[in-house]
Order: structure tokens, then C-alpha cells, then sequence
């Protein structure tokens, strides 16, 4: 199923605050409303995949078994890891392998990043309907 890239955005987007809202705080959002351009692989056509960044000037325990929950409900396998101080989990779609969370918990910031199914479209022209919603909008 081809799904279109507003809703993969929204896909992100709702992961993202998912797992923000799993993690209480004052975050930061640095979600890019462009896409970037993706390819799947080197037989795949180009396409499009949205990225999301948020930061928290807090740690903290890390609820890993509510954010793998709500991770696998959106389809993505979910392993966990620990770099220096931080404990990671990341999420990765298996079927749309540019479809993937990362969230980062450390003693004192807590990072969540992710990206948008790649799906089909051209990032520049995504790009101006953006720019062009921006203007109307003033």
C-alpha cells in the first residue's frame, strides 16, 4: 500500500508524540516540516521521508516496555542498547527500513528522533507546497 506524504508525516508525527508523552517535560521541537529525499534502495525510484528531532533538558528512567508497546503497534521491530550513559531504544520498520525511532535517555537530556515512512514524491515540490502553506498562513 502506497500511502501519501502528508500521511507519512503524520505517521512521524504521531510516533513521536507518543513517545514524547510517555516521557513527561518541557521538550524542544526541531521536527523539519520539509522532507528529505530517500530511496529505498538502488532499484527503487526516489521518494520522500520526513524528519522529526526533540530534545528535553531532563533524564531519567527510561520506560522502555510503554515505549516498545507503542513502538511495535506502529510496526517497527524494537531493540535497546546502552552507550556510555545513555540507555537507547530504536525502532526500525522492516518493511520500510527508512521508517525508524530513536530515543536516547541519559542523566541529564533525553533525545527522541525519528523519520517518515520513504514514500513517493519529489522533496522539492513537497518543499514549496510547504513554503507556499507558510505564506498563506500569514
Amino acid at each position: 500500500m502506497v500511502i501519501s506524504a502528508q500521511d507519512a508525516q503524520a505517521m512521524l508525527i504521531e510516533l513521536l508524540d507518543g513517545t514524547q508523552a510517555l516521557l513527561p517535560g518541557e521538550w524542544q521541537n526541531h521536527d523539519s516540516p520539509s522532507p528529505d529525499p530517500c530511496q529505498l534502495d538502488p532499484q527503487s525510484p526516489p521518494g520522500i521521508a520526513y524528519t522529526g528531532d526533540r530534545t528535553r533538558d531532563a533524564g531519567g528512567d527510561l520506560p522502555e516496555p510503554e515505549v516498545a508497546a507503542l513502538w511495535r503497534a506502529a510496526g517497527l521491530e524494537v531493540g535497546r542498547t546502552t552507550v556510555g550513559e545513555f540507555e537507547i531504544v530504536r525502532g526500525v520498520d522492516p518493511g520500510n527500513r527508512a521508517f525508524f525511532a530513536e530515543l536516547h535517555v541519559g542523566a541529564t537530556t533525553t533525545t527522541l528522533r525519528g523519520q517518515s515512512p520513504c514514500v513517493p514524491g519529489d522533496a522539492w515540490t513537497e518543499h514549496q507546497k510547504v513554503m507556499r502553506d507558510a505564506a498563506a498562513a500569514k
